[in-house]
């Protein structure tokens, strides 16, 4: 019985444990429908100078979702996520760049977009019967710029605690055979 065979078939083995790069594949989000479609983000007051972050998403040149934050009476945060998700029947639609609606009875936006990436509005709050040291009337005048989506990276890297097959491999080898010569 020749050996040759068996060293060829370790060496095989070998091989096939070396570590291969695969492409991976990069699903890209769906067209924009309009330049202005995405993840807005920005900042405002009140005339009484009490500060509110907003937060908002345009899908298909409408207002998909808003959302806005401001400190309380008692310094603690109140955020309205009521219109965080607007249905699609009653989003506002933006034309020439201008949007004004009302959402409810207790949120009026008006917004104008300068460009693609920047855009300035005015909010109309009335926050009453929810949370009392959030409650009250505010008229914000804001100003808010476009995220930057983040990108998937095109190539496979491999990762730090994945294990090499090739170390792994002899491992369970010398396991093995210290088993082996134990028996």
């Amino acid at each position: 019985m020749k050996k040759y065979p068996f060293f060829l078939l370790v060496f095989l083995f070998l091989c096939s444990c070396a570590p291969v790069q695969t492409p991976v594949v990069v699903t890209s989000t769906p067209m924009s429908h309009s330049p202005l479609d995405g993840e807005w983000q920005g900042a405002g007051r009140t005339s009484g100078n009490r500060q509110f972050t907003v937060f908002f998403t345009i899908q298909n040149s409408k207002l998909a979702g808003l959302i806005y934050k401001f400190t309380g009476a008692d310094g603690i945060p109140c955020t309205a996520i009521e219109y965080g998700q607007i249905p699609s029947a009653n989003q506002p639609k933006i034309l020439t760049n201008q949007l004004s609606a009302s959402l409810g009875s207790d949120l009026v936006i008006a917004a104008v977009f300068e460009s693609a990436s920047t855009v300035s509005g005015h909010l109309t709050i009335s926050w009453h019967e929810r949370q009392t040291r959030c409650n009250g009337d505010y008229e914000v005048t804001w100003s808010a710029v476009k995220l930057v989506p983040q990108t998937a990276q095109s190539t496979a890297q491999s990762k730090a605690n994945s294990p090499n097959p090739f170390e792994t491999f002899i491992q369970v080898l010398i396991f093995g055979l210290s088993n082996g010569a134990v028996l």
